[in-house]
């Protein structure tokens, strides 16, 4: 259909099908934001880093990643920490990405940090440069997310810096 339309994205959303998905996704866009709206999803009160709550996402939280950027808190700190569910296996993830929206972004130049190679040597992780994530046991949750805030506090001054 695009190529018998020159490329026009319009011939494929008049569709029925496509008009329904886009409503689907609509509609999976509002819940996610409803479940993102409330503040105790968030805690904001690392120097560098806010951490969203993801666990009880009604979808999943890859589809949606930049909905906690929404919340002021969160979107004035360099780096975000994504709580996932946790699987089958009792392990959990964590994502680990810089905020692509914060206002002073030479931070990430000056003071650089490796968020894949900081994943790996979490355990079993990777990434990129600017994004990644590891799964640990459910139960060193705390202590791995808590080395991260470390390990970025370390990497980055404060907020506000010259």
């Amino acid at each position: 259909t695009l190529a018998g339309h020159q490329l026009n994205p319009d011939s494929l959303l008049t569709q029925p099908i496509w008009k329904a998905r886009l409503k689907l996704i609509e509609l999976e866009l509002e819940e996610q934001r409803v479940y993102w709206r409330k503040k105790s999803r968030f805690r904001v009160d690392h120097p560098v880093a806010a951490i969203a709550d993801g666990r009880g996402a009604p979808y999943s939280t890859s589809n949606f990643r930049y909905l906690p950027f929404e919340d002021d808190g969160v979107n004035s700190k360099p780096y975000l920490i994504t709580l996932r569910p946790p699987n089958m296996f009792n392990k959990i993830n964590i994502g680990i990405s810089r905020n692509p929206f914060y206002a002073n972004p030479e931070l990430f130049s000056s003071h650089p940090i490796n968020l894949g190679a900081l994943a790996r040597s979490l355990g079993q992780g990777g990434g990129r440069i600017e994004a990644s994530s590891v799964t640990v046991p459910t139960a060193e949750l705390t202590g791995t997310v808590n080395t991260i805030l470390v390990e970025l506090e370390q990497a980055a001054p404060a907020p506000g810096f010259k």
